[in-house]
This record gives structure tokens, sequence and C-alpha cells, in this order.
């Protein structure tokens, strides 16, 4: 009897897994599972699935309780990576508390929770509390750069209304220095797979000094991106950034921890646990490492 299909999950407008795509479906049936690509949501029965795995479902942020719950429902019929838990936890940078409580090296960030008492005063974002550089506004809620944006210690007005738009939206803000060290040598994103280090990329910075919040995330897909070479330092802090996460929740199949170095010092800068595109094509081998930890994860 033929095993049954593996789904690959993608968001409602566009199915597209770009480069992943073709890599992946290829790596799948070279192991003789057939894979499909479909949108998350929606009446489909997700008992036919040996497994669901969330490849790029990019509109999972205009409905993130919506998504979570599918995740969770449909965890009741098959395997979904990453777990629901998972997903919900890593869907809120809030996250980064947890982790830098337990040690992990992250980039200071004052939380601006929504409402009315967290309006900013003009004057009061203090470039000595931010670093005497730039400073970044971002959503604890987002992804691909969105309504994120990068401010000059004299542009404190603009990044008031700023936080105030986000307040308006209802989302915790973020504030956070802005690593200089990114404009030069650009952020790494190391992937691992079921426990493992894959690969790693490089990406260059995505916000620009002066540019309006990003409404969308041609930001985030606008970034160069090219092979970062392993080393011992980039697996160990990887590693120990997924052993850092909260006891309750189950690993993670897959995991992009995006991380900078600082006066050499290496920091988090963000876990990528929802639908980091994995960058495949940057590394030989990299989609038989990917695919061979999902079908040992699901037991197929």
């Amino acid at each position: 009897m033929a095993a049954l299909p593996i789904a690959l999950v993608a968001q409602h407008e566009d199915t597209d897994l770009f480069t992943d795509g073709p890599l992946l479906i290829e790596a799948f049936a070279r192991r003789g599972h057939e894979t499909v690509v479909t949108a998350w949501g929606g009446e489909r029965d997700w008992a036919k699935f040996s497994a669901v795995l969330v490849r790029a479902s990019y509109d999972y942020i205009d409905r993130p309780g919506e998504f979570f719950e599918w995740a969770r429902e449909v965890e009741r019929v098959t395997p979904v990576a990453n777990p629901s838990a998972v997903l919900r936890w890593n869907g809120d940078k809030r996250y980064l508390r947890d982790l830098e409580t337990r040690g992990v090296s992250t980039i200071p960030t004052t939380w601006l929770e929504p409402g009315p008492t967290t309006w900013i005063e003009p004057g009061t974002l203090d470039p000595v509390e931010f670093g005497h550089g730039d400073f970044v506004v971002k959503p604890a809620t987002s992804a691909g750069s969105r309504l994120a944006a990068r401010y000059r210690v004299d542009e404190q007005d603009a990044a008031r209304r700023h936080l105030e738009r986000l307040s308006d939206l209802g989302l915790c803000a973020m504030v956070q220095p802005y690593v200089a060290a990114v404009d030069d040598v650009g952020e790494t994103g190391v992937y691992v797979f079921g426990g493992s280090v894959s690969h790693a990329i490089r990406k260059s910075a995505a916000l620009v000094a002066g540019a309006p919040p990003a409404e969308d995330f041609a930001a985030g897909f606008a970034q160069v991106i090219t092979p970062e070479p392993l080393d011992d330092e980039l697996s160990a802090f990887a590693l120990g950034a997924l052993d850092a996460l909260p006891a309750e929740l189950p690993s993670p199949l897959y995991a992009r921890v995006d991380l900078v170095r600082d006066a050499g010092r290496l920091l988090l800068l963000e876990l990528e646990l929802i639908e980091p595109f994995l960058f495949l094509d940057t590394s030989p081998g990299a989609a038989d490492r990917y695919v061979d930890a999902a079908l040992s994860w699901a037991g197929a």
C-alpha cells in the first residue's frame, strides 16, 4: 500500500514555494514520497496526509490566531511541523525574553505594550539608552520586516508616530539599537534540521535609515543572500539558542537562527520557526538533509 502524500503548506494567493519547492519535491520523490503543495486552512481532509509541513505560509501574519488554531486542529489527525505550540510561541517576538532569561545573548530591547500608557512623549527616546547610532522600531508580531523601520537619533518624532501607529493596531512594539555590523557584514542565518546543523546563509541589511515602515514583505525579499561557511562557534550558538526553548515545547523539526556579530560577540536577532525560506539551493545536499529529518520526525 502506497504511503500517504506529504503536504507542503503555502499561503493562499500564491502557493509558489520558490527555489525551495522543486528541490524538496524531488528529494521526497527520491525516497518514494509524493508531495502536495497546498494552502493552509480550508476544508481539506488533512488526515489524508502522512505529515503536514509548513513551508511558505507568509499570509499567516494577517490572521495569526486562525493560523495557529488551524495547525492545532490539523495536529489532531496528522503530524504538523513545526508543532502548533512551537508556531504559536514563535509568532510573538516576546519569545526573545524567554530566551534571554535562559542565557541566550540578544539585542537589548525596550518593549512597549499597546495602549495610551505606552505612548512616547517627544524627546523620551533617549539616544543614550539605545546607543548613539540608529535604532529600530518594529512590532513584536511581524514577518519579513513588515511595519519595521530604522531611525536616526534625530528622527524621534517619526519614531514616536510609528510607535503610536503600532499601539493603535493593538501591537506590542520593540525598540532596539541598530547593530551597525549588519550594514558591513550582514546577518547570518543558521539552519537546523532535526536537531542537526545543516547550512548557513548571509543576508544583506533589510532596513534603510530614513525609509518609512514597510507595508509588505518587500524589504525582506529584497535582501541579497549568499552562502555562509559554518564554523563551530556559529553551530554551537544556533544549537544553544534552540536548547533554550521552554521545556514544555516539543522540539522543532526546522529552524533558522538569525544572528549578528557585534564587537566580536554573537547576538541572536530572531528565531524563525514558522515559515523560514530555506535557501536550499545555497548548500549541496541541504534538501536531502531536510527531507531525511522530516521523514524521521514523521516516522514515515
